[in-house]
C-alpha cells in the first residue's frame, strides 16, 4: 500500500510540474518533449521521491534505514521536500528568463538519409573497432562470467573492477571509448527514427548498435546503465509518436527486464526479483543520503571531492558516500566501495546545515547551465547533439553527487570528449565523401 501511495503522489507531482513548465516552453510530455523530462522522471519520480515518502512520511520500516530514528527520518524528509521545491522553482525562473530555443526548433525534424548515412556507418565502424580493442586488452569483465553462469566469478570481478579499474579499462582513452560505445546507439537510433528513408540495412545497423551499447552498459553488470539506455530509446520513440499508450508495452518490457536482471544477478526467482528491484530502486537510492545526514559530521576534508586535477595537486579528498558505509548495517559483510546519495547528503558532509540550505539553488543553477549549453550545441549540430542531450541529461547525477554540480568537471570533460567524437566521425566521413566524389 505504501508503494502505491508513494507512486501516485510522484505521478501527481510530475503532472503538476509538467503543467507549470509548459508555460515557459519546456514540454515534459506531448509534442517536442524535452529530455529534462527524463531527468525529472528517473532522478526524482522514481529514484528519490517515492522512497522519501515511504520512509519519512508513511512510517515504513526498512533494514536499509536501521539506526536512524523516526524523528530524524522525518527531518531529513522535510529537507528533501525543501530541496525539491527550491530546485524546480529556481530552474523554472532561470529557464523562463533564458529560454531553450534550439531543441524546440530542431527536435523531431526529418533527417536526410542520403546526407547523413555515412556518419552512421563511421560511428558504427569506430565502435566495433574500439570495443574489440577494449575487450582484447582488458581483464575478463564481470558480464562474461555472468554469461557463463559463474555468478560468484561475476561478483568477484565486479568488486575487483571497482577497486582496480586500471585492469579493465584502457588508460587515458577509457572514458572516450565508453562515451562512444553508448552515445552511438542514441545517435544511430535517433537517425533511424527520424530519417526520411528506412531500409533493411538501417534495421541491421540499429540491432548492431544496440548490442554494442548493451555490452558496454552491462560491462560491470551494473543495472542502471542499461535501464538509462532503454529509457532513452523509449524517449526517442515517444518523441516521434507523442502518445504514451503506444510505448506502454515497451515501458512494461523495461520494467520486466529490470526485474529479470535483478533476479539473475541475485540468483533468485522472479517474485523475489520484483521485491528486490522495488527495494533497490525505491529505497536503496536514498539510503546513503539519509545515513550521511544522520551519521557523518560535516568536515572540510570533503570539499575537494570531484575537483579538477585534485590528484595532481597532491590532495586525497575524502568521500562521504564511502565513509558512511560502516553505518549501514544492511550492507555489513558485503564488498561495496560506495553507496548512492541524493546530492543533499554530500552537501551536508561539506557544509552542514548551510549545505542543506544553499545546495538546491547551486544544483538548479548548474543543471540549467548544463541544459542551456546543450541547447546551444544543438544549434551547432542537431544530428549529433540532440541524441547527446537525450543521453546525458537523464544521467546528470542528482542522486549521486553535489560536487558534480558544484564543480561541473564530469559535464565539462564529457562534453569536450563529445567534440572529439564529433570531429572524428565528421572528419572520417568527409574523407569517404571526397573519395566517392560526393
Amino acid at each position: 500500500m505504501e508503494l502505491i501511495i508513494a507512486l501516485c503522489i510522484s505521478f501527481i507531482f510530475f503532472l503538476v510540474l509538467a503543467a507549470s513548465y509548459k508555460k515557459i516552453g519546456i514540454n515534459l510530455s506531448g509534442e517536442k518533449t524535452h529530455p529534462f523530462a527524463l531527468s525529472v522522471i528517473i532522478q526524482f519520480c522514481i529514484f528519490s521521491l517515492p522512497g522519501v515518502i515511504i520512509i519519512s512520511f508513511l512510517g515504513y520500516s526498512s533494514a536499509r534505514y536501521y539506526g536512524i530514528s523516526d524523528a530524524n527520518r522525518l527531518t531529513i524528509g522535510l529537507w528533501y521536500v525543501y530541496s525539491l521545491v527550491m530546485y524546480f522553482l529556481t530552474f523554472f525562473i532561470l529557464a523562463g528568463c533564458f529560454k531553450f530555443k534550439n531543441y524546440s526548433k530542431y527536435a523531431g525534424e526529418p533527417l536526410r538519409y542520403s546526407n547523413n548515412i555515412i556518419h552512421i556507418k563511421v560511428a558504427l565502424f569506430l565502435s566495433i573497432l574500439l570495443l574489440a580493442i577494449k575487450l582484447f586488452f582488458s581483464k575478463k569483465a564481470p558480464i562474461f562470467f555472468l554469461l557463463e553462469g559463474d555468478f560468484s566469478g561475476a561478483y568477484a570481478a565486479r568488486v575487483d573492477i571497482q577497486t582496480n579499474p586500471q585492469l579493465y579499462y584502457i588508460p587515458y582513452f577509457s572514458n572516450l571509448i565508453s562515451l562512444l560505445l553508448i552515445f552511438q546507439f542514441y545517435f544511430v537510433f535517433y537517425f533511424y527514427i527520424f530519417a526520411d528513408r528506412k531500409n533493411w540495412k538501417m534495421i541491421l545497423f540499429v540491432m548492431l548498435s544496440f548490442c554494442i551499447a548493451a555490452t558496454e552498459c552491462l560491462y560491470e553488470t551494473q543495472k542502471a546503465p542499461i535501464i538509462f539506455l532503454m529509457f532513452g530509446a523509449l524517449f526517442i520513440v515517444y518523441l516521434r509518436k507523442n502518445a504514451i499508450m503506444k510505448i506502454a508495452i515497451p515501458v512494461a518490457g523495461v520494467a520486466f527486464v529490470v526485474i529479470l536482471l535483478q533476479a539473475i544477478v541475485s540468483g533468485s526467482g522472479l517474485a523475489e526479483g520484483f521485491n528486490s528491484a522495488a527495494d533497490r530502486f525505491l529505497l536503496g537510492q536514498n539510503q546513503g543520503f539519509y545515513h550521511i545526514i544522520n551519521s557523518i559530521i560535516p568536515d572540510s576534508k570533503y570539499w575537494f571531492t570531484n575537483f579538477y586535477f585534485v590528484e595532481r595537486l597532491g590532495i586525497q579528498p575524502a568521500r562521504a558516500d564511502v565513509d558512511v558505509i560502516p553505518y549501514l548495517n544492511y550492507v555489513a559483510g558485503l564488498d561495496i566501495v560506495n553507496v548512492n546519495s541524493y546530492y543533499l547528503g554530500e552537501a551536508w558532509s561539506m557544509l552542514g546545515y548551510g549545505g542543506l540550505l544553499i545546495s538546491p539553488f547551486i544544483v538548479a543553477a548548474a543543471m540549467f547551465t548544463f541544459v542551456k549549453c546543450l541547447d546551444l550545441l544543438i544549434g551547432f549540430s542537431p544530428l549529433f547533439f540532440i541524441p547527446y542531450s537525450i543521453y546525458l541529461i537523464p544521467e546528470l547525477r542528482i542522486n549521486q553527487s553535489f560536487t558534480y554540480f558544484l564543480y561541473g568537471k564530469d559535464f565539462v570533460f564529457r562534453t569536450l570528449m563529445m567534440f572529439v567524437l564529433f570531429a572524428l566521425i565528421t572528419g572520417i566521413s568527409s574523407l569517404f565523401i571526397k573519395r566517392k566524389g560526393i
